[in-house]
């Protein structure tokens, strides 16, 4: 999260590899950052994790499953 390099020896990150932080913002972290200059094959940020748990607890209080693409869409445009 310092952007001092990674915990992780870079050989492991492949163009196989899809790489995953839970963490999400304006801009991808710095492990996303290096894993896509890496070339990893797919680099995902957690605010589809964070959208998708809302609407699993929303549908379970409520019996509504709520569309999360809108929402992570709209999330995304405000961070700019």
């Amino acid at each position: 999260m310092t952007g001092n390099g990674l915990p992780i020896s870079e050989k492991l990150i492949t163009e196989n590899c899809v790489c995953y932080d839970m963490t999400y913002g304006k801009e991808l972290t710095p492990f996303l950052q290096k894993a896509k200059a890496l070339k990893a094959k797919k680099v995902i940020d957690g605010l589809g994790m964070l959208v998708g748990q809302a609407a699993e607890s929303f549908y379970i209080w409520r019996g509504i499953r709520p569309s999360v693409d809108s929402v992570i869409l709209k999330l995304k445009s405000s961070f700019s």
